[in-house]
């Protein structure tokens, strides 16, 4: 039966297969590519098309299989909006002060810590990459070293950008990513509003 199968850059791809073919079959010159449709976000290499009820004629999308997340999603800012750079307060509580790199922020819900149903706390991440699969467990409250779970972040005297991918409610997967900016070290560069949004995955690249 024929197929098709769209690329992420808009390629259409016409492919003659068999009921019985596995999933990752379809493109085995690419391992790190994960098949979705508008009605299964995640597809299992090793099942055949038939265990999806794939028919002639029907069209799956290829996505990036990024590191940053899982196939559950997570809430995070949404890093496409609108940044804002802040002027440095001399009054800042101790729980809320940056260092160079990225910042992660989140509420500590320990109810023991100073910072407990206060202002967000600020883990100082600093020049290192973020992959929420698998630093997440490593943001810690700068006060009680308890896990906080980070909702949004900052940037001081570092470049930075994304890469991942956004869970759309009713669609598809949407890839996300953006070029290299730069916040400067002379304000915290946080972003305008607080528009969280659903992950599957999501990167976070620094460079001093």
């Amino acid at each position: 039966m024929l197929i098709y199968v769209k690329h992420s850059v808009g390629k259409i791809t016409d492919l003659e297969v068999q009921n019985h073919d596995t999933i990752s079959s379809i493109d085995p010159q690419n391992q790190r590519l994960m098949l979705i449709s508008s009605k299964i976000d995640d597809f299992d290499d090793n099942k055949m098309l038939s265990e999806y009820n794939i028919k002639q004629g029907d069209t799956l999308q290829l996505v990036v299989r990024l590191r940053g997340g899982g196939p559950a999603g997570f809430q995070f800012q949404d890093l496409s909006k609108s940044i804002k750079k802040t002027p440095w307060s001399k009054v800042s509580p101790r729980w809320r002060t940056a260092s160079y790199g990225l910042n992660l922020e989140g509420y500590c819900k320990n109810c023991n810590c100073e910072a407990y149903n206060k202002d967000r706390v600020i883990v100082k991440w600093g020049y290192r990459d973020f992959d929420f699969y698998y630093n997440e467990h490593e943001c810690l409250c700068p006060l009680c070293n308890k896990h906080v779970e980070p909702i949004t972040c900052g940037f001081y005297n570092t470049h930075w950008k994304y890469e991942g991918v956004k869970k759309v409610k009713g669609c598809p997967p949407e890839e996300a990513s953006c070029d290299w900016k730069f916040a400067e070290d002379d304000g915290y560069t946080t972003f305008k509003h607080d528009d969280v949004v659903s992950w599957y995955k999501l990167v976070i690249r620094i460079r001093p």
